[in-house]
């Protein structure tokens, strides 16, 4: 059961939010899993972590296997890409 002004989970999987991640924000999927410390590949690898914990059932864990980051780092950029979403809209 959904508690109260939760949201459906949507039926995407990782693939296609990297993919739409990298249409929208112009970086590539190497840049995003590559762990560089560009300000946009930073930024994209944020919003990819929000969308990929968020939309999918991927665990933070799975995200730090993916990325080579430790779990304080993916726990930040989850906060961070909650943030950056906000002014983001994802094309459907």
């Amino acid at each position: 059961m959904k508690e109260a002004g939760e949201l459906p989970q949507l039926h995407i999987s990782p693939e296609e939010i990297m993919r739409q991640v990298c249409e929208i924000t112009g970086v590539s999927k190497e840049e995003i899993t590559g762990g560089g410390k560009a300000r946009k590949a930073v930024k994209a690898r944020a919003v990819y972590c929000y969308l990929a914990r968020e939309k999918t059932k991927m665990r933070g864990v799975e995200l730090t296997r993916e990325l080579g980051l430790t779990c304080g780092a993916v726990s930040r950029l989850i906060e961070r890409g909650k943030d950056l979403c906000e002014n983001i809209v994802m094309p459907e």
